[in-house]
């Protein structure tokens, strides 16, 4: 037998959305499937908007929730050739946070141990890889802002921008400490966003006055309303997510004011809005995870996990409502 987290019913509150059933481990799996033995599941911002189905999928509680995980292949369909039992793998697919999961083989990719760090590379390190590669188009010199920066997506997508692209590069977090670690490995300017709005609007002036030419959005409110007023002509903005109105569903209002602020500010300077959804650009993972795991193998990518690591599925709302408080640093990752 196994345990898996599953939403109960949906809600805004994660640990009465969810809950541990039981299941009996599979024997057999499709063609193109493999087995997963979990090791660790990666904690992602936007696992409350899964426990409350925002995104619009035709979901019926029960269903798995969590969208990766590092594990060990257990089985293997008879199509499956890149993988063996006993490999380990990352892997995106909803489900992550359960002890077994039967998954596609198209999307998991090897890994030499069940370090966690690899984990960092799948959701977070591709949603900066290819939502930077496919959407920002950078070139050498441009000014990009990473806002969220010293999260786990943002610390990568930090990296790639100053070190693959050669960027100038800005971030946002909330510490001295992340400031510290985010000009160690890579940002040129760093921008404390619990200053007041005003300040933090003249602090994104002052950090690029010719404006930025890419902005990796993951905070939304105040912060992306700001940013939006100092693009360069031509800007590109990335909308990974808005971390900070998931609790409450404000990420998914907007305002009328918002809205003609918004239009207002990408009509000015011909600039452009685009929304990032990883599953959306799948095909071009494989290539982008060969160059994420190059790089850290090579030590020429930083991964930082977060010291609090959670250990169980019963730790998994600890660990959702810990990513959200603003404390955590880099990736967060539950022991499984």
């Amino acid at each position: 037998m196994y345990r898996e987290l599953c939403v109960i019913e949906k809600g805004p509150v994660f640990e009465k959305a969810t809950a541990i059933q039981t299941k009996t481990i599979p024997t057999k799996v499709q063609s193109n499937e493999v087995l997963l033995r979990h090791v660790y599941a990666g904690v992602n911002a936007t696992d409350i908007n899964a426990i409350q189905n925002t995104y619009g999928d035709l979901l019926t509680p029960p269903y798995p929730i969590g969208l990766e995980g590092l594990g060990q292949v257990t089985l293997v369909g008879s199509d499956v050739k890149h993988l063996h039992v006993g490999d380990y793998v990352v892997s995106y697919s909803r489900g992550g946070y359960s002890e077994y999961q039967i998954v596609s083989a198209n999307v998991c990719f090897p890994v030499p141990t069940p370090d966690p760090h690899y984990l960092a590379l799948c959701v977070s390190g591709l949603t900066a890889a290819a939502a930077i590669g496919e959407l920002g188009r950078p070139r050498t010199g441009e000014v990009a802002l990473v806002t969220a920066a010293a999260g786990g997506t943002g610390t990568i997508a930090v990296q790639l921008l100053k070190h693959k692209y050669g960027c100038h590069v800005v971030g946002t977090c909330s510490s001295a400490e992340k400031e510290a670690y985010l000009k160690s490995i890579g940002c040129d300017a760093v921008i404390n966003y619990k200053v007041g709005e005003a300040e933090l609007t003249e602090a994104l002036r002052r950090a690029a006055p010719r404006g930025y030419d890419i902005v990796y959005e993951c905070v939304g409110g105040a912060l992306r309303e700001a940013a939006l007023q100092q693009l360069a002509v031509g800007g590109r903005v990335i909308f990974i997510g808005a971390i900070s109105g998931y609790k409450s569903g404000a990420t998914w209002r907007i305002t009328e004011d918002e809205d003609l602020l918004r239009k207002s500010a990408l009509l000015i300077k011909s600039a452009s809005l685009n929304g990032f959804l990883l599953t959306h650009f799948a095909e071009t993972l494989p290539g982008y995870f060969a160059d994420l795991r190059q790089r850290y193998d090579a030590e020429e990518l930083k991964i930082h996990c977060d010291q609090n690591i959670f250990e169980g599925l019963e730790q998994a709302a600890n660990a959702v409502a810990y990513l959200h408080s603003g404390k955590s640093f880099g990736k967060v990752v539950l022991k499984l």
